[in-house]
């Protein structure tokens, strides 16, 4: 009986290639990332620093003083990952161990997390002292901009 298994070789300039190219590809497609706040909220700029002292429980208050109700994103999100080497330069795994400490020593609980943009889109409509961030393309004329953090 014969052997009908055939092998195939893939030279190796072609398969770094195809590899190179699945590494690029997520962040070729990442768009930019939205910070968002009900369209009533009386805030209308923020800072990246403003941001990201709400994202790590150092503020809970927007700049006007009024309380902040944050939302965030899944915890392992590409989107989350994203948000915040733009916000302030941390990787996610950073991120996750910072807010374990802060939960372990019980000073400070992790913002809410929704379960995507659109789910977190909804939650600001609803709740005009909430905050969270988006990607573009869940952006509705319902919420308003607040910063936009580009690649």
């Amino acid at each position: 009986m014969r052997n009908t298994t055939k092998i195939y070789y893939i030279p190796g300039r072609f398969f770094l290639i195809v590899l190179l190219w699945i590494g690029w590809v997520p962040h070729a497609m990442a768009g930019e990332v939205v910070v968002i706040v009900n369209k009533d909220n009386p805030t209308t700029n923020m800072t990246p620093a403003q941001v990201s002292d709400l994202y790590l429980g150092r503020n809970r208050v927007f700049p006007n003083g009024e309380p902040a109700h944050v939302i965030d994103q899944p915890r392992d999100s590409l989107l989350r990952e994203q948000f915040f080497e733009r916000v302030n330069g941390m990787s996610l795994n950073q991120v996750n161990t910072y807010w374990a400490r802060l939960t372990f020593s019980g000073r400070v609980l992790p913002p809410v997390a929704q379960k995507d943009s659109s789910t977190a889109r909804k939650a600001v409509e609803g709740d005009e002292k909430a905050v969270s961030y988006v990607d573009e393309i869940a952006l509705q004329p319902s919420v308003k901009q607040v910063l936009i953090l580009d690649e």
